[in-house]
């Protein structure tokens, strides 16, 4: 049978198709599709949202019946930093930025705090705003260092009074900086003999550390730390967004950490830490999350509900700390290719043997699929060519199956309608394309 031109591309698959348009140069560009409508405004279901015009942080009122702000002044930072937050990134789970604005106020309040919990920010792959989020920290945190890949012994030696944040930590051996992620409790230092090699000087290591970056991290780090697993916007999320600029942006930054200053300038001493707080959790979750509850429960309002709510999105969050940046990116972009060619207009999803044959014979691309696409609209796409790296003797089911759970969280099913359908009519297990649809549209290939 001789090879057809081109195929239908499936309606199911058009809208993520185009999320990202590949130019000649090889650079990628963001692409909007009309589809996406108007941008998105904050859900009403989610209390912890800073609803469209709504500021509810410039005048530290709470409108809710019932609720009683206990210090406006806190209250209304939060919420500042909540809506700047929103602005410019978006978080796995929307719940998580009250999180976020309550690490916030900490870096300004450790001496209010027995411990200090680390922040990790991490994502699967590229282009997730990691680097965004870490850029926006280190404008509006007390006292910030902020650094690229440092060395082991230059955090030892500069965090002491500083909110930490260390960007690109994939790059650096994550182990040698165990004795600095351990040390997150109120009189923990490392020691090192001084210039002269004769005198030991402790070195403090209890201060607001944020560390970004792909790939593992060690659990001295993920134990301790409030893990945020970024993912790329789609596109209908990339319209809302600003872009953030430090040159636009960082005055309205700096006023927020003028204001955080002079709130921790005139509080009381033990105001915060002497609060009674249940944190529903125990040992070193309980640890970390406490002083987050206390300025919570400080604030009052929404916050101490706001608090709670987004402990439960973290610990949902909660998974293995493996992770498969840039093959997990290539299978992705693979596996939609090979969803274009296989998947039938009455299938739900492709059998695992199909995307590996697919994957791992390149004669099925060269001689079987066309090179071309077709849209609803009579667009013609070029399909891109399955990446080589995948061989039938290094990926198997269980390999394709542990990448697609550790990155995307995705697991395979079995079902009667996956294509190729079975000649016997039975189930057979493959992955869903309703179950991977959000994962093809948020990655910018």
């Amino acid at each position: 049978m001789p090879k057809l031109e081109a195929r239908k591309l499936d309606p199911r698959l058009e809208a993520v198709w185009n999320n990202a348009i590949t130019a000649r140069d090889g650079s990628t560009k963001r692409h909007v599709t009309p589809d996406d409508g108007e941008a998105v405004t904050p859900s009403e279901e989610a209390p912890s949202q800073v609803r469209g015009g709504e500021n509810p942080g410039r005048d530290g009122g709470d409108h809710l019946e019932g609720v009683h702000v206990k210090d406006p002044t806190l209250h209304g930072l939060l919420n500042d930093v909540d809506a700047l937050l929103r602005r410019f990134v978006v978080l796995p789970n929307d719940r998580m930025f009250a999180g976020l604005a309550l690490w916030v106020a900490l870096t300004y309040l450790m001496q209010e705090t027995y411990h200090a919990p680390r922040l990790l920010i991490r994502a699967a792959v590229n282009n997730s705003g990691k680097s965004t989020v870490a850029e926006i920290l280190a404008e509006v945190c007390y006292n910030p260092w902020y650094r690229i890949a440092p060395t082991p012994a230059s955090v030892k030696n500069e965090i002491a009074g500083h909110t930490a944040i260390l960007d690109e930590m994939d790059n650096v051996d994550k182990n040698a900086f165990d004795q600095t992620f351990n040390g997150w409790k109120k009189g923990n230092t490392t020691t090192k003999m001084d210039d002269k090699g004769k005198d030991a000087v402790n070195r403090s290591t209890f201060a607001p550390m944020c560390v970004v970056g792909n790939g593992t991290f060690p659990s001295t780090l993920t134990s301790r730390a409030l893990v945020i697993s970024m993912k790329p916007a789609t596109a209908r999320e990339a319209k809302r967004l600003e872009e953030w600029d430090p040159e636009v942006h960082d005055e309205e930054a700096w006023a927020l950490r003028d204001r955080f200053e002079q709130f921790a300038a005139d509080l009381e001493e033990g105001a915060i830490s002497k609060l009674d707080v249940e944190v529903p959790a125990h040992g070193r979750e309980k640890q970390k999350w406490r002083p987050l509850f206390r300025i919570a429960e400080f604030a009052g309002g929404r916050w101490p509900e706001l608090a709670r709510q987004s402990h439960e999105a973290f610990s949902e969050r909660v998974a293995d700390d493996r992770t498969h940046s840039n093959e997990a990116t290539v299978l992705l972009r693979d596996l939609r290719t090979v969803f274009a060619y296989v998947l039938g207009p009455d299938d739900k999803g492709v059998t695992t043997a199909a995307i590996l044959k697919a994957l791992t014979t390149p004669a099925v691309q060269d001689e079987d699929w066309p090179e071309l696409l077709v849209t609803s609209t009579g667009e013609t796409l070029q399909a891109p060519l399955i990446d080589t790296r995948w061989e039938a003797d290094d990926l198997d089911a269980n390999r394709l199956g542990r990448i697609l759970r550790e990155s995307v969280e995705v697991k395979a099913t079995r079902t009667r309608t996956m294509a190729p359908r079975s000649a016997r009519g039975g189930d057979q297990r493959g992955y869903l394309l309703a179950d991977l649809l959000d994962s093809f549209e948020r990655l910018v290939f």
